[in-house]
C-alpha cells in the first residue's frame, strides 16, 4: 500500500463544512463505523390536533410547542374569542373553516381532520368539554388538574369507556428526566426508605 492510501486510511473522515460556514464535524474512523445506519421511520401522516382554549398556556407553551412536533400537528381552534382565533390561526397557519367557538363545538365530530382534542380550559371546564369531545368520537389530553370533584372524574373515565377513546392528563412530571432519575433512586432506596412528611 502507498504512502499515500496508508494517510488516507488512517485519517478520521470529516464531513464537508456546514452551509452556514461552521467548521467540519469529525465522523467516525472507518474501524469505527456502526455496522447499520439507523435512521428515523419516514413519517406517512401526523396525528391532528384541535386546541381548545387559547388563553396564555395555548398560546405561550402549547402552540408553539407543535413546531417541534414530528407525529402530531394543530389543525384546529376553538375559543369564545373568533376574532382572536383567526389571528391565531393565521400566524400558524390554520385553516379558517377549522375554527370553532364553544356553541358549534359539537360540530368537531364531523371534522376528519381532528383526532385528537387538546383541553386548555378553566378547571370548572375540564369535565363538560372533555366529555363532549369524547361523544364525538375524538381522543383527549385534558389540562392538569383533571376536574374540580371526584364526580366529574369518574363521569370523564366513563365517556372515555364507553367512546372507546384515549383519555390522558397532561401532567408533564413523571416524564421529566430529573424526576424519572428520583423516582429510580426512591425505588432503588439509594439513600434508604422513602418517608413521606406529616
Amino acid at each position: 500500500m502507498s504512502a499515500d492510501a496508508s494517510a488516507a486510511t488512517s485519517a478520521p473522515a470529516t464531513a464537508p463544512a456546514a452551509p452556514s460556514g461552521l467548521p467540519p464535524v469529525p465522523l467516525a474512523p472507518p474501524d469505527r463505523q456502526p455496522a447499520e445506519l439507523k435512521l428515523p421511520d419516514p413519517v406517512t401522516r401526523k396525528a391532528g390536533w384541535a386546541i381548545v382554549g387559547l388563553g396564555q398556556l395555548a398560546l405561550e407553551e402549547v402552540m408553539p410547542a407543535f413546531r417541534q412536533c414530528r407525529l402530531s400537528q394543530r389543525v384546529a381552534l376553538v375559543s369564545g374569542h373568533l376574532d382572536k382565533a383567526h389571528t391565531v390561526a393565521d400566524a400558524y397557519g390554520i385553516q379558517h373553516a377549522n375554527i370553532y367557538d364553544y356553541e358549534s363545538y359539537d360540530r368537531l365530530a364531523e371534522n376528519d381532520q381532528v383526532e385528537i382534542l387538546y383541553i386548555v380550559l378553566p378547571n370548572s371546564m375540564h369535565a363538560e368539554y372533555t366529555i363532549r369531545a369524547l361523544k364525538a368520537g375524538k381522543h383527549v389530553l385534558c389540562e392538569k388538574p383533571m376536574a374540580v370533584t371526584v364526580e366529574e372524574y369518574e363521569r370523564m373515565i366513563a365517556a372515555a369507556r364507553e367512546a372507546d377513546r384515549k383519555l390522558m392528563i397532561a401532567y408533564r412530571l413523571h416524564y421529566e428526566p430529573f424526576n424519572r432519575k428520583v423516582m429510580e433512586l426512591c425505588a432503588q432506596k439509594a439513600f434508604g426508605a422513602p418517608v413521606l412528611p406529616g
